[in-house]
């Protein structure tokens, strides 16, 4: 396991959240707070905000088909999908969510938004949520419950355990304590995966700074690819730090390159400790790294004892995606720890919006916390609650397989003896209660695999109706 110690910047070691901020992880039910000045929700002037999507690109809106496809859908949290006259989404925020939009919140994200990008980070990327990597802690106790390789069907206990496991991971306040302890490890035997979290941010151009700021110390050695992207010149003007090129070629950052650069790096002097790349679609060259390159690049990394920078905003673009640095480090790097993943929400839903969110090794993004909690606070409260419905509302179906009663033997047994694989309703559960809905996610499933799996899936449902006899 790394030692974060020998990584984070000498700012970084000192500065601690604030007296407020620090104290936050506390707050919980039960407990009467007086910490943070927080306004009185019922001073916002605003009620609600009302939101008309547009359709899919190259599908039309009055087309018929389309909103009629769309009936009786359901969002994430089990909300029903409201098309309005024109054949389009509505998304409203009202109530609670409106609140939670407007008023003061944590420092990595509103919880709900970081727990689902958590879950899908770690579904797109194969890197298993934070919870299984290592078995958590309450009060210095070990949790009940840790993700276990095999589907099962949890307790209520259970269920709600991992609900509150879920809500803290995606609160994620650094406190004192945990900002300094960089180690990485965990303290329960589980040691083989260095822990990992999400953090929100204002676009990555935000995130990327501070990131150079928690890794970094003025006159210190990045190593960049060359060319490199411009937006982040300026960041280590400011920053002080020394420019060491790696030359690109059709695969983007050359790994040749790279060895020649550090093998031959001058006796005595400081050597780099971070690489900065965009994997994929580089910008400006538009290059993409395939897989046996960026392995090549982990190599090297963990030969020089290097941090890799993976600033990925094209990724989701791509029309082909390789496995990210993120995912391939598992099969180089012992524990792993060694990337920090940046993705952008500007590509694919606005670049107004001002969203980005990191993914990588605990002690890091909880160094990189500190100087958000210190700078602005928070990401912005209402972007993230429109990002969090939209997300939620187009990246899932929550499908209703009624009249069968239960869909975890549906989901188990006859669905994936048929090649296809879904979410039983269980999970989603507060108490893990039995129901008949089941949910698909088809954001990274090619169109061709999308349409044969809800064909197995649909053939799984009738089979099992008969095997019922409903």
């Amino acid at each position: 396991m790394l030692n974060y110690d020998n990584y984070l910047s000498e700012q970084a070691k000192l500065v601690v959240p604030d007296g407020i901020r620090g104290l936050f992880p506390l707050e919980k039910p039960g407990v009467v707070s007086f910490l943070a000045g927080k306004p009185n929700p019922a001073t916002f002037p605003f009620e609600s905000v009302t939101l008309h999507l547009k359709p899919p690109l190259g599908v039309d809106a009055a087309d018929g088909a389309y909103a009629e496809s769309l009936k009786g859908q359901k969002d994430e949290e089990g909300r029903e999908i409201k098309v309005d006259e024109k054949g389009q989404i509505v998304l409203e925020l009202e109530g609670k969510d409106m609140q939670e939009a407007l008023q003061y919140g944590p420092t990595a994200g509103i919880p709900r938004l970081v727990t689902f990008l958590t879950e899908f980070i770690s579904t797109v990327h194969e890197r298993p949520v934070p919870s299984a990597t290592a078995a958590p802690t309450t009060n210095g106790k070990s949790s009940p419950i840790s993700r276990p390789d095999t589907p099962h069907h949890p307790s209520k206990t259970q269920a709600a355990q991992l609900t509150q496991e879920l809500s803290q991971t995606a609160r994620g306040e650094p406190t004192t304590e945990t900002v300094n302890d960089t180690t990485g490890s965990a303290s329960n035997g589980h040691a083989e995966q260095t822990p990992w979290r999400i953090t929100v941010g204002g676009g990555c151009q935000d995130l990327l700074f501070k990131a150079f700021q928690a890794l970094l110390n003025h006159g210190d050695p990045i190593l960049v690819e060359s060319p490199v992207y411009a937006g982040v010149l300026g960041q280590f003007l400011y920053l002080g730090l020394e420019k060491v090129e790696v030359p690109t070629d059709h695969q983007g950052l050359s790994a040749d390159a790279l060895r020649s650069v550090l093998e031959s790096w001058p006796e005595g002097k400081k050597k780099p400790k971070v690489l900065y790349t965009v994997p994929t679609g580089s910008n400006p060259t538009g290059a993409s790294s395939g897989t046996e390159r960026k392995l090549d690049v982990l190599r090297l990394a963990q030969e020089h004892d290097l941090i890799i920078l993976e600033d990925d905003p094209y990724y989701f673009l791509a029309s082909e995606r390789p496995k990210s640095y993120f995912e391939l480090e598992t099969q180089v790097v012992p524990g792993a720890g060694r990337v920090v993943r940046f993705d952008s929400l500007s590509k694919v839903l606005s670049s107004g919006m001002r969203l980005g969110f990191a993914a990588g090794p605990t002690p890091i993004i909880k160094a990189m916390d500190v100087f958000t909690s210190a700078a602005n606070l928070q990401p912005n409260g209402m972007s993230q609650a429109i990002a969090y419905r939209l997300l939620a509302t187009l990246m899932f179906l929550w499908i209703d397989v009624s009249p069968l009663p239960d869909t975890y033997n549906l989901v188990m047994n006859n669905a994936l003896a048929k090649g296809v694989l879904a979410i039983p309703g269980f999970a989603f559960m507060p108490n893990g209660g039995k129901t008949s809905f089941v949910r698909a996610s088809f954001s990274i499933v090619d169109m061709g695999d999308a349409e044969q799996g809800f064909r197995a899936l649909g053939e799984a449902i009738r089979e099992m109706r008969g095997e019922l006899g409903l």
